[in-house]
């Protein structure tokens, strides 16, 4: 593995790429935590969670193939501080990737209409995300950039999300942001629901 530079940077994670040097190995982000801060005992229960959270929801979208990468959660040494912090490794998803919300809405029905297995996920998705808010009371986090996307890599795409953990329900900031998510989680359910018609 080689440590690349910073590849993106969130509300509370920076994340780098680990690039593997061999074919048959697959490369990783790393994130880094610098947001919650503490004691090693309380950075783990705060891991456990984190952890506890990205189970509930792979198993909440175990339908919808492909869709949240695999994810291993652990407290390590921050690298810009050498404090202990909350990391996560994940298989890294290359190609171009783009944030489903920076389509417009014709644009992102005439992608999927052109893509029959990228419209079954899209709907897929959509429907168990509904699921989720109507069943659960839970909204998924629209908001980060890139969490929800489009990556397309030799000519097939598929849409992605990359940071399952820490729904609207459970995070004061997020919360303030309710309406957004909201606004943007139905205009998912419209593009669905034209999307079916054809």
């Amino acid at each position: 593995m080689s440590f690349r530079q910073r590849v993106g940077r969130g509300v509370s994670v920076e994340v780098f790429l680990l690039e593997s040097q061999d074919k048959n190995i697959p490369s990783y982000a790393l994130k880094v935590n610098h947001a919650e801060k503490g004691g090693v005992d309380k950075l783990t229960q705060y891991a456990a969670k984190q952890k506890k959270e990205h189970e509930e929801m792979v198993h909440w979208y175990k339908d919808v193939p492909n869709i949240i990468p695999e994810e291993f959660f652990f407290v390590g040494s921050n690298p810009r501080d050498s404090k202990p912090a909350v990391m996560s490794v994940q298989t890294f998803v290359s190609g171009k990737m783009r944030d489903i919300f920076s389509y417009g809405e014709a644009e992102l029905l005439e992608v999927l209409r052109g893509d029959e297995r990228l419209k079954k996920q899209f709907c897929a998705f959509v429907e168990r995300t509904k699921a989720l808010r109507d069943e659960k009371g839970k909204m998924i986090d629209v908001i980060g950039e890139e969490n929800v996307s489009i990556i397309e890599n030799n000519d097939k795409k598929q849409l992605i999300f990359l940071d399952p953990y820490g729904s609207a329900d459970s995070n004061e900031a997020r919360d303030r942001s309710k309406e957004e998510q909201k606004q943007k989680i139905e205009r998912l359910e419209r593009i669905s629901q034209e999307v079916v018609k054809t």
